[in-house]
C-alpha cells in the first residue's frame, strides 16, 4: 500500500513516496551535501528578497533566505516527493532555507 506525506492521496501524486526515508538517513544526506557545498553571492529577485544559492560541484542544490553558515544549519521538516527529498533548513528555530535532495 502506498504511503502518503499528509495521510491523504495529493493530487498528481505530487508528495507521493514508494520508498520510506527515516529522518536520521535524511539528516546524514543533508549533513553530507551541506559539508561539501558553498554558497553564492547574493541576489535579489523582484520582490526584493536577498537570496543565496547552495551550490555543490557547480550546481544548485537548495536556497537560503538569510546569510547565514552553512556549518549552523539544522534539517526541520522534510518531505519526499517523485523527483527528490525536499528539506527545510533551520537557524535559531526559522525555516531559512531549503536543500533538495535526490531521490
Amino acid at each position: 500500500m502506498p504511503k502518503f506525506g499528509w495521510k491523504f492521496g495529493p493530487k498528481w501524486g505530487a508528495y507521493y513516496d514508494k520508498k520510506e526515508v527515516t529522518r536520521e538517513q535524511l539528516e546524514k544526506e543533508a549533513a553530507s551535501v551541506l559539508k561539501s557545498a558553498g554558497k553564492s553571492e547574493p541576489w535579489q529577485d523582484p520582490r526584493g528578497i536577498k537570496h543565496f544559492h547552495i551550490l555543490q560541484n557547480g550546481e544548485i542544490v537548495g536556497n537560503l533566505w538569510e546569510d547565514v553558515d552553512l556549518k549552523d544549519l539544522e534539517v526541520g521538516s522534510y518531505w519526499v516527493g517523485p523527483f527528490g527529498k525536499k528539506v527545510e533548513l533551520v537557524h535559531d528555530k526559522r525555516v531559512v532555507g531549503m536543500l533538495w535532495l535526490p531521490a
